[in-house]
């Protein structure tokens, strides 16, 4: 895991996974307002125009929130204690109750929209890998195997940068639903042929051993 940590390609890819969420989830809360973890009315209707029924994937989101988190009492636990640090008769305690609150209820909502994204957007996120992404990466293969038939000349500088790009944008795949603006079609639309044109370079210029 360490070996595959120091590969600069998969550092980046690890750093979105891994790292940017969990310092999302710690700063976000505690320096956006609350009307920034709310679903915009924009995402809302960018996801109607889409062609998705908004109410069922609330719904189908709220189920699944309730089930990981509310039933098995997460949310109780986090927020309910500083609910009743709230009431106390202890001024500095119902103070640190109060900013605590207000900063769980934010995470939750985070994590919450993030869940109606992943389940509003994947379709379209379908639509995006097979109908912009694999054209790409199948037109870089066919470049790559030309210079191969052809012996013709690999630039590293370009395969270095490209790469590094394609993992940019691979780890942005999966920060997207953290992202604490509304997500647009122009947006995603954006990051797939961004994450297409870099794997099309990448693959193009990769150069193997043999």
């Amino acid at each position: 895991m360490a070996r595959a940590r120091d590969n600069p390609f998969i550092s980046k890819i690890y750093f979105w996974w891994i790292i940017a969420p969990v310092i999302s989830f710690v700063l976000f809360p505690l320096l956006l307002q609350d009307s920034t973890f709310r679903i915009a009315p924009d995402e809302i209707e960018f996801v109607r125009d889409c062609g998705r029924n908004v109410e069922s994937v609330t719904a189908s989101a709220t189920a699944a929130f309730r089930s990981a988190f509310v039933e098995t009492q997460v949310v109780a636990m986090t927020v309910g204690q500083y609910e009743r640090a709230e009431d106390s008769d202890y001024r500095g305690y119902a103070r640190i109750g109060t900013y605590m609150h207000a900063y769980m209820t934010r995470m939750w909502l985070m994590v919450f929209r993030a869940m109606w994204r992943l389940d509003a957007l994947w379709p379209l996120c379908l639509v995006g890998f097979f109908g912009i992404f694999l054209p790409f990466l199948t037109d870089g293969l066919v470049v790559r195997a030309k210079r191969r038939s052809e012996f013709g000349l690999y630039n590293p500088i370009s395969f270095n940068i490209s790469g590094t790009g394609s993992a940019i944008f691979i780890g942005w795949l999966f920060y997207l639903p953290l992202v604490p603006w509304p997500l647009s079609s122009l947006m995603l639309f954006g990051f797939f042929m961004g994450l297409g044109l870099m794997t099309y370079l990448t693959v193009g210029s990769f150069q193997s051993r043999t």
